[in-house]
């Protein structure tokens, strides 16, 4: 189980969200993890809601990595990001510049991302 969840967290860091749910739904499915270690996952789901948040806090490159796979799934440009997302250009500029350290905006963005790959 250890090595599920190193796995786990590993792809987070790498900024790679979509994996990291694949990786989990797959153990899942492929009952790979039993009931109560699924049970004791989706209690700690809002602890690692911080985790990843944090994660992309430290790594911005990673983040706009996620940003900008978002763009492309929802078939954004900047502008309308900023609406929809509610966050402002200013915000914007400073994922592309790699300075992002807004826990608001990564949040944003990031439960956008989950939405929309949950929803496919």
């Amino acid at each position: 189980m250890i090595r599920y969840y190193d796995k786990l967290i590993e792809y987070w860091r790498t900024g790679k969200v979509w994996d990291a749910y694949r990786y989990f739904e797959q153990w899942k499915k492929e009952g790979l993890l039993s009931e109560e270690e699924i049970e004791k996952l989706n209690k700690k789901i809002p602890e690692w809601g911080e985790l990843v948040i944090e994660e992309f806090q430290e790594n911005p490159g990673a983040l706009l990595g996620l940003y900008e796979e978002l763009k492309k799934k929802r078939e954004w440009d900047d502008e309308i990001a900023c609406k929809k997302l509610k966050i402002s250009k200013k915000n914007i500029e400073n994922i592309q510049n790699l300075r992002l350290r807004s826990k608001s905006v990564v949040n944003k963005i990031l439960l956008e991302f989950m939405q929309k790959i949950t929803t496919r």
